[in-house]
């Protein structure tokens, strides 16, 4: 499989005009930057399959798109190797990248206060430049999409192409191409609980925000599997009580009301005093409604009308 940006290009897609087609044979050459280089990925792993989602689910069909969202956790899961394009901000631009060898190179440095240095050592110090975790996926556009988010978790292996390097990636380790006996320390361990890949999932981007529970099914039906637990409107029984309690981030001061104050985020979408919509990062748990199905997802919006502070008098 194939995580990607889809950026503003006008890339080839599966439509019902094309689909006879698309069964006959997709050429090569018509095919965006990215998915070429793909291909050759696939090629160079000995794998002959590759999914791609725009050239895997009728674009242009409803039924498609939900029958193929449904199992969107079994693509991921049984894949032996996501692709991730890190490297490419668009469809366009493809993610093999020339190797900068100078990057991988030791720079040596001779230092002049050898009398601080023990005299069976060399007074030597070597510098090696290499991206973190953080530094080359983090801060990627490609990390900022909220169904790669979803896509990173299903998958068990990844192989991640940034500008600079590789990272491989599977459940529980990182491993860089530089140093492939290091585990990055860098990488944060983000999806240890339902309430931090909430937390984490509600600062992603959407092109469509009616998407905003599809993108987010495939990993309710992998906690409901590991876990036996009931979904409720995306909370869990077993953990209802605490989920209940929820917070948001980065308040900011609306006008309006002198002790109305909202966070400021990406996740939940609030209407406030009935007049200003925002997107919330939510700490805790969304408050949507998800029918069981998996098939149809359907949002619903939360209404604010004030907010009340309860007081507690100690005598």
């Amino acid at each position: 499989s194939v995580t990607h940006c889809w950026g503003k290009s006008q890339t080839l897609c599966l439509h019902m005009e094309n689909l006879d087609e698309f069964k006959q044979g997709i050429p090569y050459k018509s095919l965006s930057k990215t998915f070429q280089d793909a291909i050759k990925v696939t090629h160079s792993l000995d794998f002959q399959y590759l999914w791609i989602d725009s050239l895997c689910i009728i674009q242009d069909s409803q039924e498609d798109w939900l029958s193929q969202g449904a199992i969107m956790d079994e693509i991921y899961r049984n894949a032996a190797c996501n692709i991730s394009a890190d490297a490419a901000q668009d469809s366009e631009d493809g993610f093999i990248r020339t190797r900068n060898i100078e990057t991988f190179l030791p720079l040596r440095i001779d230092v002049g206060w050898t009398k601080w240095i023990d005299i069976w050592k060399s007074p030597t110090v070597y510098i090696m430049v290499h991206e973190t975790w953080n530094t080359a996926l983090s801060c990627a556009l490609l990390a900022s999409r909220a169904w790669v988010f979803q896509e990173r978790i299903l998958s068990q292996h990844v192989i991640h192409f940034t500008a600079r390097q590789l990272f491989f990636e599977t459940k529980t380790n990182t491993i860089m191409d530089w140093w492939p006996d290091m585990i990055d320390p860098s990488r944060e361990k983000s999806w240890i609980s339902w309430t931090k890949i909430v937390e984490e999932y509600s600062t992603k981007n959407l092109t469509f925000n009616t998407d905003k529970l599809a993108a987010m099914s495939g990993i309710v039906k992998e906690v409901h599997d590991a876990t036996g637990d009931e979904y409720l409107a995306g909370l869990w029984r077993k953990g209802l009580l605490h989920q209940l309690l929820w917070s948001t981030s980065d308040p900011i001061k609306l006008s309006g009301s002198s002790h109305t104050q909202l966070r400021y985020g990406l996740g939940l979408r609030l209407k406030v005093l009935s007049c200003t919509h925002l997107h919330q990062k939510v700490i805790g748990s969304l408050t949507s409604r998800y029918l069981q199905s998996f098939r149809k997802l359907e949002p619903s919006r939360l209404e604010v009308k004030d907010i009340l502070v309860l007081l507690c008098l100690v005598t």
